[in-house]
């Protein structure tokens, strides 16, 4: 298994090219959870506090950076190795590795 993965990693191209079911299963999943995010956020956040009130701008920037931007990187995670693009999933990886600690430490400023 770990071969396989280097191998991947050195050259994607020598993979097989025939579709599995986990690289739509996967890939379909995160935007299936995407919209569950932006659904379930609608009515409470998105329609009513980004549309129709003035929020705080740090609110506004805080929420697209749990839920949108968050999301968005996990669902081209997954589109990334769904196409076998390894590399460029190990490379935004890093961005997915930055965002939680972010979030914790901004999280608070707009609680208060």
């Amino acid at each position: 298994m770990q071969q396989a993965i280097q191998d991947a990693i050195q050259d994607p191209r020598s993979t097989s090219k025939t579709l599995r079911s986990d690289d739509i299963f996967f890939p379909a999943m995160a935007l299936l959870i995407l919209a569950v995010v932006v659904i379930g956020f609608a009515q409470s956040y998105f329609l009513p506090g980004m549309v129709f009130a003035k929020l705080r701008m740090r609110l506004c920037i805080s929420m697209a950076r749990c839920s949108c931007l968050g999301f968005s990187c996990f669902c081209v995670q997954n589109a990334l190795v769904a196409m076998r693009r390894v590399r460029w999933h190990m490379t935004l990886g890093i961005l997915g590795i930055i965002l939680p600690p972010l979030m914790v430490v901004f999280g608070p400023d707009h609680a208060l």
